[in-house]
């Protein structure tokens, strides 16, 4: 997708970031808001996180793994089968494979390990961004070509087919 300098890409996507450490959600939010993305809501309120995904009020949810009471792990496998289409992307201080692969059977999207690349993170917050707008547009597409009756039915008269 072209970007014309200076305009955010994706500039409407709502993102939901859920972590239990403030200061990290205040350096994630000044990052995102850095490449233009503005419409960020940062929380350790992991019932109001459950209540906006519930609610398809975000596009993409940044979700901490070890929240207090271990509950990231099973926020994920909540928000994976009640709206498998907004996706996941889990961040958490463990590399340990096993951790990495249960996530992503779960159905995360990414997994990023803490302390952040900022480069790494954004190239996964993009590519997330960019695959739902793909996928929002092939919808609309063929929702359009598909609901769409010919506009000048008069045009095709002459035509005789066998």
């Amino acid at each position: 997708m072209a970007k014309e300098p200076g305009v955010p890409i994706f500039p409407e996507s709502s993102i939901l970031i859920l972590d239990d450490d403030e200061g990290l959600r205040i350096r994630l939010e000044l990052l995102l808001a850095r490449v233009g993305l503005r419409n960020i809501i940062a929380t350790g309120d992991r019932a109001l996180a459950a209540a906006l995904v519930a609610g398809r009020k975000v596009d993409l949810v940044l979700l901490d793994l070890f929240l207090p009471d271990e509950a990231g792990e099973g926020l994920l496998r909540k928000f994976s089968r009640s709206t498998p289409d907004i996706p996941v992307i889990v961040m958490t201080s463990s590399s340990d494979p096993a951790t990495i692969v249960r996530c992503m059977q779960l159905g995360a999207v990414d997994y990023i390990v803490k302390p952040l690349d900022e480069v790494r993170f954004m190239v996964s917050i993009w590519n997330v961004l960019d695959l739902r707008e793909l996928k929002r547009e092939t919808t609309a597409f063929r929702v359009g070509m598909m609901d769409r009756g010919l506009e000048q039915p008069e045009a095709f008269e002459a035509i005789i087919t066998k």
